[in-house]
């Protein structure tokens, strides 16, 4: 679990997307992605949660639901240079591909864990 011990803003963000390299999509990182979605809301994590997006886009994930929000953290994270985790070869960045496949392949993680997946059948 995260400890807030020494963390300092910005600093958050950063260990949730350590532990999702290290563990993955499980009920753990959800919970501290929840935790971190929480103490933003509060006001007591000041940095910007999706610092790429413009303030009114911020809102609209809030308006979004928590679902929303947490698939775009999952999302919209890449691989550290330094992450063992990452299945790349010693290589230091995910191209687009891998990228894609893995964005999709944790969202659907996600969600089946949250219980919003449904199967498609043909």
């Amino acid at each position: 679990m995260l400890s807030d011990e020494g963390l300092t803003d910005g600093n958050k963000l950063k260990k949730v997307y350590e532990i999702l390299d290290k563990e993955g999509v499980n009920v753990v990182s959800l919970q501290e992605i929840n935790n971190l979605l929480t103490d933003y809301h509060n006001g007591t994590e000041r940095t910007p949660i999706f610092k790429r997006f413009s303030q009114d886009d911020e809102r609209g994930f809030t308006k979004g639901g928590r679902i929303h929000e947490i698939a775009s953290i999952i999302s919209g994270r890449s691989y550290s240079s330094n992450s063992e985790a990452s299945g790349l070869g010693g290589r230091t960045k995910e191209t687009q591909d891998e990228r894609n496949e893995r964005q999709e392949h944790e969202v659907e993680e996600f969600a089946k864990i949250a219980g919003v997946w449904f199967e498609v059948k043909e």
